[in-house]
Order: C-alpha cells, then sequence, then structure tokens
C-alpha cells in the first residue's frame, strides 16, 4: 500500500543534505519516496506518495536511473526501486573523496599567494550556518553558543551528535528550542527571557566557538546576514568570556528570582546607584 510521505524534521534534514551534495529537491524526494515505499512502485505511484509533479516525475526518475541510485524492475520493466541508502552513501563518499583529492593537489599546485587572513566575513545567512555547523562537526573538547530557535532546529542534530560522544557545551538559547536537544550530562543551557530587547540592542545573533580556536559570531536573519569567523586568539578570547559572562548573569538572576526585563531594569539602577539608567 502507497503511503504518503510525511514532511517531519528527519525528512527536511536529509532532502537539504541531498542538496549539498548536488541533488535537485525532486531527486531529493523521489529517492525518499521509494524508501519510504519499500517496494516497486511505478512513476506514477511514486509521483502520488513523494510530491514530485506527474509531469516532471519521468525525467527526475530518468536522471536517477543514469546516476544508478534507482534502477527498473517489473515485468514491464516501468517500476522503481532505490538503491539501498548504505550503498547509496558508500557511493558518494568515494565519488566526493576522489574529487576533493584532486582538487587539493590542484589547488595547491595553482596557488601563488602567500597571504593569509585570520577573519574571514560572511554574509549569506546559509553560509553562516553551514561554517557553523562545520565547527561544531569539528570540535573535539567543548563548544560555547549563543542561538536562536531556527538556528537551534537547524544545528540540533549537530550539536546533540557532539555532547553525546563528549564535547562539554554551553548555550545561550533565545526564543526557545531547547526541545530539539538531547539532555545530557555534557550540555548545559540558559534560556534568554529579554528576546524583544536583545534583538533591539544586538540583533539576532549567532555565536559558535569550538574549542577555543575557532568561532563564527555576527547577527543572521532571513532578509540580511553579516558574521565573520575568526582563528585569532584575542577575539576568540573575547568572544568566549562574553558566552560564559551571559550565562553566569542568568544563572545568578534564575537565583534571585529574577523574572521579566522590569525586574532586570530596577536590579541594573541598583547596582549602578543611578535612577536614569537605560
Amino acid at each position: 500500500m502507497l503511503e504518503e510521505i510525511s514532511i517531519s524534521d528527519t525528512v527536511e534534514r536529509t532532502i537539504r543534505e541531498f542538496k549539498n551534495v548536488g541533488f535537485t529537491e525532486y531527486e531529493a524526494k523521489a529517492y525518499i519516496g521509494l524508501l519510504k515505499n519499500g517496494v516497486p512502485v511505478t512513476g506514477y505511484g511514486l509521483s502520488k506518495i513523494s510530491g514530485v509533479p506527474h509531469g516532471k516525475i519521468y525525467q527526475v526518475l530518468s536522471r536517477l536511473v543514469d546516476k544508478g541510485i534507482v534502477q527498473k524492475e517489473g515485468k514491464e520493466n516501468n517500476e522503481y526501486v532505490a538503491l539501498p541508502p548504505k550503498n547509496l552513501v558508500k557511493n558518494l563518499r568515494q565519488e566526493y573523496d576522489s574529487s576533493l583529492n584532486i582538487l587539493d593537489e590542484n589547488l595547491e599546485k595553482i596557488n601563488t599567494t602567500g597571504y593569509m587572513t585570520n577573519i574571514w566575513n560572511i554574509n549569506d545567512r546559509k553560509a553562516i550556518l553551514n561554517k557553523s555547523r562545520v565547527l561544531i562537526r569539528n570540535s573535539n573538547n567543548n563548544l560555547l553558543l549563543s542561538l536562536w530557535k531556527d538556528e537551534i532546529k537547524y544545528l540540533a542534530e549537530d550539536i546533540n551528535s557532539r555532547t553525546c560522544k563528549g564535547v562539554k557545551t554551553l548555550l545561550i538559547i533565545h526564543g526557545g528550542g531547547e526541545k530539539y536537544l538531547e539532555a545530557n550530562d555534557n550540555i548545559n543551557y540558559y534560556n534568554h527571557f529579554l528576546e524583544k530587547k536583545v534583538i533591539q540592542e544586538r540583533g539576532k545573533e549567532i555565536i559558535v566557538v569550538a574549542d577555543r580556536k575557532e568561532a563564527v559570531a555576527g547577527n543572521i536573519n532571513e532578509m540580511e546576514s553579516s558574521a565573520f569567523s575568526t582563528t585569532k586568539l584575542g577575539i576568540i578570547n573575547i568572544i568566549s568570556e562574553f558566552i560564559l559572562h551571559e550565562a553566569l548573569l542568568w544563572k545568578l538572576y534564575s537565583n534571585i528570582k529574577i523574572k521579566n526585563d522590569k525586574e532586570l531594569e530596577q536590579l541594573k539602577k541598583e547596582l549602578f546607584h543611578n535612577d536614569d539608567i537605560e
């Protein structure tokens, strides 16, 4: 029986990763549809369960057959079945490893510059998230993070993978998102409840510090994003201390029962002996 694919978080992430390795969205949906169905299916049937338009499905399947990712079966050779996932991933890994090895060798021959920079500007939301993902995936000892809900959702799988492998993680959460995180002894997080004030004063920030060796920091949103990555230890130390102080402040606020921004502003006035403090 054909079963319609539900667009779950897992399917969304899988489609996104397929696109990152050169597949179109329709190709990804067709392959996932074949896996979900479990038995050979016609192009018409696959169109119904995968969300790929009927007018496109045979063209998509033809490309997948040419790539060796799908094959035809059935008495009339009009049904399709997917290459098992482990075989697909193995083939892709071999293909990309080979291409990357050639690039590495050839680019070193072409490269004539001796200039190196410790700070790299990134002005695209997807590029910022991808760089953040690379830092998280390559972390070995600790992570310091300040993230909003949408970015937590995007990076949660990688964060959970590293914390499960012993990477100590401290996270400042803005706007929720803790439901995407797996609870274990290696992660501590604090909810920043002054969301509107943070956006007004600092924008929708993203900070990722990996092993105190490399960092990404900046503002990120759908319309306009601006961040930088750096390996400059002086800057990394400042960013790291900012995260640590944020966590310390929220721990102190919770201990003295600060519940909202009005109470926080009153505490600031008392601390600085200034009734006019903004």
